[in-house]
């Protein structure tokens, strides 16, 4: 899985990027045949002493999907990764299962008003029965 990390006006270090990269890979476990690539900022959001002054963007590629992207701003830079890197995990998975049913569901037909069967069930049946 391809992670692009960028890290403006905030102290650059092998750490960060270390924790983006963990945090990433954790978060998307499972899920990297779907992922084109994953892009994660982090600067300052506003002027230093205002609160919330670390934002965090990560922005996920998907394949044959509509992108995800999150933004999370807190005070401590790695709970700004953290959030935001677990919420783009979850709206991936929730992108991911919703494609599924959608694929599925344009697979299935009804039959008899209450049973559903695949396309390939219903042929099989319909060889039996000639």
């Amino acid at each position: 899985m391809n992670i692009e990390i960028k890290v403006n006006g905030v102290e650059p270090s092998k750490d960060v990027e270390r924790f983006v990269q963990c945090r990433s890979e954790l978060a998307l476990q499972g899920m990297r045949d779907e992922i084109v690539m994953v892009s994660v900022v982090v600067d300052h959001n506003g002027e230093v002493g205002e609160g919330r002054e670390i934002r965090c963007l990560v922005l996920v590629r998907l394949i044959g999907q509509p992108d995800v992207a999150v933004e999370i701003a807190d005070s401590n830079l790695y709970t700004a990764i953290h959030k935001a890197v677990d919420d783009a995990g979850w709206c991936v998975a929730g992108s991911l299962v919703r494609r599924q049913r959608e694929l599925l569901q344009q697979q299935v037909e009804m039959i008899d008003g209450d049973r559903y069967v695949l396309p390939s069930e219903q042929r099989i049946r319909s060889e039996r029965a000639a």
